[in-house]
């Protein structure tokens, strides 16, 4: 039995027509599992149906999960267990939703309809929707330490990245590749995203920034905090996740587009290894990054590292230019560098002190050290987290200090309220030194970075400032429904209000 399935949005179905096919199978065991709800028998269904949406949006997921096997490798569990509850049509919004773990509520995808005048738009019906979604668990399966970072480029990114398993997903599929082969390089169906919920968007709210579709193929420039608008018409860039995201995204499209350029000949099964290969740096790039404040330069860095170990560089000006073109300058080989000593290194032999170079171990950080980084970074409490990485192909300690900044100056519902954000420090030898490298962290810096990224969320409306009691000792427990936008609410963590993330919300 066939099913109708639309490859990518409803509203690209003139570039990107909706076939009929038999539906992927299952996951297997051993395997990452999805449970789409409201389950139905096999058939070509009419778009607009709920049996329609079921089927289309279970075979968006499988297409997603697919899709990002082939730049992460096998895939065997979600941040919560092996199987994910999907929800092709939870109620009525025009949004859709990554949940965690809350109370009774399991991690879940949640899409949603809403008729807007004579028309009913289903978010679960575009596979650009749902593969956006799914990128946002898969990133939270090997990043669970962003879910509770008030670091803007670090929320950035996570939106960015749907966008970019979106791509991923897309250019997977071959006749998709093959439709927009020839415009690849310009605007064109496939980096844009979500054109129908965007579209509903524009007609519900007239004058939302989310009104117009995000877009990878296009001239965004990166600028610091403070020199872009908190708010613009549809498709402006503004300081706010989804929007600021763009910019990241169009590095990795542009990414991709350098690379098959570079290829022999442009073909739809170049343009699929071109994907794959910045896909994977993309995936080892983020896995290994630390949380910094221009985090958008710290992943291009490490995907330069990245390819240089894995490919002997056949990439690096791919990515360079890519980057540029957005006004980021990488500058990889400052990336691992050391840039702050702090501490007498243990002895090493005669020639990794000659080379500057050697290995660290967790042992060889004492508590002397270990107070000096505190204070050479700035930290408001002693407790670091420490970790051996490895980081292409070279070994080093990671020193995690979680940074508690109150939030009374952003906004007066805040008063009293806390948010937390990583001060990371990457440890190696400098002769005979314990020395940071690449990238000293700045408590003042760290500071501001968490203060704009909320101001930004009260700005949009993104968050329930009734606080909530939890008994947990942890930022992601507790437990309560919410509506429309709300990402992050105000928990009661012991004794103490905190800024917690509840979930990432596709409306912009």
């Amino acid at each position: 039995m066939s099913i109708n399935f639309i490859p990518n949005d409803p509203d690209a179905q003139d570039i990107i027509p909706m076939r009929a096919n038999s539906p992927r199978a299952d996951r297997g065991a051993g395997q990452a599992k999805v449970k789409v709800d409201g389950a139905v028998v096999e058939d070509k269904y009419k778009i607009g149906t709920a049996e329609f949406v079921y089927w289309q949006c279970r075979e968006a997921a499988l297409a997603a999960i697919e899709a990002w096997e082939q730049i992460h490798g096998p895939f065997a569990s979600w941040q919560d267990g092996d199987t994910l509850p999907v929800f092709p049509d939870k109620g009525i919004d025009l949004n859709a939703f990554y949940d965690r773990k809350r109370g009774a509520q399991p991690e879940q995808l949640s899409f949603f309809h809403q008729k807007v005048g004579t028309k009913t738009y289903f978010s679960g019906a575009s596979t650009d929707v749902v593969s956006h979604e799914f990128g946002h668990a898969f990133l939270d399966s090997i990043r669970p330490d962003f879910w509770v970072s008030s670091r803007f480029e670090v929320n950035s990114i996570h939106e960015a990245f749907g966008d970019c398993v979106a791509l991923v997903t897309a250019l997977h599929d071959k006749a998709s590749r093959v439709a927009i082969l020839s415009k690849v390089a310009t605007k064109n169906a496939i980096e844009s995203t979500a054109e129908e919920l965007s579209d509903g968007i524009k007609k519900a709210i007239p004058g939302h920034n989310a009104g117009a579709p995000r877009r990878a193929r296009n001239d965004f420039e990166w600028g610091p905090q403070g020199s872009l608008p908190d708010d613009g018409g549809p498709g402006v860039l503004i300081f706010e996740e989804h929007s600021f995201g763009q910019i990241f995204s169009g590095c990795f499209y542009d990414t991709i587009v350098n690379i098959v350029k570079g290829m022999s000949s442009q073909t739809e099964a170049n343009l699929l290894k071109a994907t794959q290969t910045a896909g994977r740096l993309l995936v080892k790039g983020i896995q290994q990054a630390p949380q910094r404040l221009q985090f958008f330069r710290e992943v291009g860095r490490f995907m330069i590292l990245n390819d240089e170990a894995d490919n002997g560089g056949a990439n690096r000006e791919a990515i360079r230019d890519a980057f540029q073109g957005h006004n980021i300058s990488l500058g990889s080989s400052l990336t691992l560098a050391p840039e702050a000593a702090f501490a007498a290194a243990p002895a090493a032999s005669k020639k990794a002190v000659a080379t500057g170079r050697g290995i660290v171990e967790l042992g060889d950080i004492t508590a002397k050290a270990k107070h000096e980084l505190l204070d050479l970074i700035g930290a408001v409490s002693k407790k670091i987290d420490i970790s051996s990485v490895q980081i292409a192909g070279r070994d080093f300690q990671e020193a995690v200090h979680q940074r508690i900044v109150a939030l009374d100056s952003v906004d007066k519902r805040l008063k009293g309220v806390v948010a937390g954000a990583a001060q990371v420090a990457l440890i190696g030898r400098s002769h005979n030194a314990l020395a940071i490298m690449g990238h000293v962290s700045d408590p003042d810096d760290t500071d501001k970075d968490v203060e704009n990224y909320v101001a930004s969320l009260v700005k949009h409306g993104r968050i329930d400032f009734k606080p909530k009691k939890t008994s947990g000792h942890s930022l992601v427990s507790g437990s309560g429904a919410v509506s429309g936008n709300t990402t992050h609410e105000i928990r009661e963590i012991r004794g103490q209000k905190t800024l917690v993330r509840i979930r990432f919300a596709c409306r912009g």
